[in-house]
Parts: C-alpha cells; sequence; structure tokens
C-alpha cells in the first residue's frame, strides 16, 4: 500500500505538486493528507468484517456500477502510469527505443507479476518496498545545498487561493485508498485493516514530505518541471570525488523496481474487481486479456502529446472515486443493517 500511495513522486507527482503548490509542497501535502485520512476514517469505521465494498452493496445494478467504475479507474491508471513510466526510461537512457518497446517490456513484466497472485505480490512488495524508498530518500537528501532551503520561503509559496482549488489533484494521487475497501477479504485478520490504513498513511506521509517536499524546494521556479524524470536530472548532479559519480544508474534500478511492483499490483487488482463484480470463477485467466488491453491502450500517439492533460483532467475525478463513492455505498450499507 505504501509503494501504491508513494510510487508517483517517481513520475508526474513532482510536476503537480511543483505546479499548485511551488515551494510549499510539504505544505500541501501535509493538508490534504489530512483530508484523505479523515475521509479513510470516516469511510472505514462504517466497514464491516470480511467484506470488501462489492460485498456491502444491496443490489446486483449497484455492485455493477460500483465494480465497473472502480475496475475501470484501476486500467486508466495503470495505462497511464505504464505510459509515463515508458516515457521516463527512454527519455532518461534509451533515447533511441521506441516507447512501445519499452512499454512492451514494462507490461509483460506487469502481466507476470500479477498472474503470480496476490500473496507473491505481497511478499515482493515486502521486501523491495523499504529498500527503494530509504535510498531514494538518502539520493534526495543528497541533492540538498545549504542555499537551496531558503527556497522554503515563502512558506506559503502561490498562495492558499492556489493552493487549496488545485490541490485535489494532489487528493487524487491518494487514488490506491480505495484498496483499503478491497483488501479485508485477503486478509488473515480483516479487523487488521484499520491498522494497515494508519501504517500505510503515515510510512506514504513521511516519504511524500521528504522526497516531494525537498524535490520542490530545491528546484528554482524558473526551471523547466514539466518533465518524466525530475529526479533523475537532480541525482545526476551527486559525485563523491572521480571515483562515484553514476548515481544515477542506481537511481534507474529503484525506477524499475518501483514500476514493476506497482503495476503488477494495480493489474492484479484491476483484474480482481473485475472478476468480483461479474462473479467469475478465476482472476489470473483474466489477467493476460486485460494486461494486454492495457499494454495496447499506452500506446497510443494521443497520450505522448498530451499525457500532462489528461492526468490532470481525470485527476479532478479520481478522488471522489477513492473517498466518496465508499461512503455513500458504506452509509447505505449501514442504514439497510
Amino acid at each position: 500500500m505504501t509503494n501504491l500511495l508513494c510510487n508517483k513522486l517517481f513520475v508526474l507527482a513532482p510536476y503537480y505538486l511543483k505546479l499548485t503548490s511551488g515551494n510549499s509542497a510539504f505544505i500541501s501535502i501535509l493538508l490534504f493528507y489530512v483530508v484523505a485520512f479523515v475521509l479513510f476514517r470516516l469511510c472505514i469505521n462504517l466497514y464491516p468484517q470480511k467484506k470488501d465494498l462489492l460485498d456491502v452493496t444491496q443490489y446486483k445494478s449497484q455492485r455493477l456500477i460500483i465494480g465497473v467504475i472502480v475496475s475501470f479507474a484501476f486500467c486508466i491508471v495503470t495505462t497511464l502510469t505504464l505510459r509515463q513510466f515508458s516515457e521516463g526510461i527512454k527519455v532518461m537512457t534509451m533515447q533511441k527505443s521506441p516507447v512501445s518497446f519499452i512499454g512492451g517490456i514494462f507490461g509483460f513484466a506487469m502481466i507476470f507479476g500479477a498472474t503470480c497472485g496476490i500473496k507473491s505480490i505481497a511478499k515482493t512488495n515486502n521486501f523491495f518496498v523499504p529498500f527503494i524508498y530509504a535510498v531514494a530518500m538518502l539520493l534526495t537528501l543528497a541533492t540538498i545545498n545549504k542555499n537551496d532551503l531558503l527556497g522554503i520561503f515563502p512558506i506559503f509559496g502561490y498562495g492558499l487561493n492556489v493552493i487549496i482549488p488545485k490541490g485535489f489533484i494532489i487528493l487524487s494521487m491518494l487514488f490506491e485508498t480505495i484498496m483499503f475497501f478491497i483488501l479485508p477479504p485477503n486478509l488473515y485478520e480483516p479487523n487488521d485493516i484499520k491498522k494497515i490504513g494508519n501504517y500505510s498513511f503515515l510510512f506514504s506521509l513521511v516519504i511524500f514530505i521528504t522526497i516531494g517536499g525537498i524535490y520542490c524546494i530545491i528546484t528554482p521556479p524558473s526551471s523547466n518541471f514539466e518533465s518524466y524524470e525530475p529526479f533523475f536530472r537532480l541525482i545526476k548532479q551527486i559525485e563523491l570525488g572521480n571515483f562515484l559519480q553514476r548515481f544515477d544508474s542506481l537511481f534507474l534500478i529503484l525506477y524499475c523496481l518501483s514500476a514493476f511492483l506497482y503495476l503488477s499490483t494495480s493489474l492484479y487488482f484491476s483484474t480482481y474487481i473485475f472478476t468480483k463484480t461479474f462473479k467469475l470463477s478465476e482472476t489470473k485467466f483474466l489477467v493476460a486479456p486485460i494486461g494486454i488491453l492495457i499494454i495496447c491502450c499506452s500506446f497510443i500517439n494521443y497520450l505522448q502529446e498530451y499525457m500532462f492533460n489528461v492526468i490532470e483532467k481525470i485527476n479532478y475525478v479520481l478522488w471522489i472515486i477513492a473517498f466518496i463513492i465508499p461512503y455513500i455505498a458504506l452509509i447505505k450499507f449501514r442504514r439497510i443493517k
């Protein structure tokens, strides 16, 4: 869950943090994490044991609508994320390779990971995620100069009148919060979902504030931050004498690992939700068809030119799917009960 919530730090989160908050990203991150956590607690306190979001619906039509919306949203997010990571690798290290070739490699790795099932996904994340973000934070901290810390002023960046309206984009970066309402039947102890949620929000908040906040402070306002490789540019500047200068290679390893883990998890739950919505028997048999469809959609040339515009428009909707739909469904379930 920490990787699902924080993975965007490697792709477009720095762009939107800089766009909406300027150098005061840590303020807006904290503000909207508090909002997201309050909404999460409101929903989770209504949550029944051993049931997921689809199980609490009263009518088949409600189950169908919610399942299709959530599954479709996951597929769109997975498609855009696959294209973002593919574009990032192309810009950083494989300029002469077509983006479809890079996306195909990521895509089939994603299908393989999702086919292994939720236990394998959980164990792999458990092993790699602490390492990925510990090293990423160390690399980010290594880019700071003393003069950069003055970039924290003015504290409120572009002003609250800009931060708050555009901040819903940041709230939508936590779209994967809806996974908390899908996970309980897959846990040995469904009641642990509250504890899992609390720790996931805490860890991801620390990671977002340290990595995203530091990036926004140390990059000048006039810099061209609309890119797929914001941290790669910074990390290339780290040097420890003449013998150790290629930290960008280490970052690429973290970048690819994080992408593989995120995409595998996202594809698995896209398929899982679809399967459960239509009461199909097996999830893994649908992983490959849905995964191939996602890969093909990520190759659309339209995304190359309008990626930022597409994601910005979608981000004004995702927070509704992540928080408002679960709350409405759970309120109705409680009233019926």
